[in-house]
């Protein structure tokens, strides 16, 4: 979504204009492109609580 279509699925832009403001102000107007050039980096952790059977 971020790179294809230029589109804040998440809410990475919510999340920028509410802990950085300033930084913010500087990027809204062009916050779709802007974000579709932004590397971003995740990691996951997965816990199985449980599991299941087939026979």
């Amino acid at each position: 979504m971020q790179k294809d279509y230029h589109v804040d699925v998440v809410g990475f832009g919510n999340r920028l204009r509410i802990e950085h403001p300033k930084v913010w102000e500087k990027v809204k107007k062009d916050w779709d492109q802007t974000l579709s050039e932004v590397p971003i980096e995740y990691n996951v952790k997965l816990t199985i609580m449980d599991y299941g059977s087939s026979n």
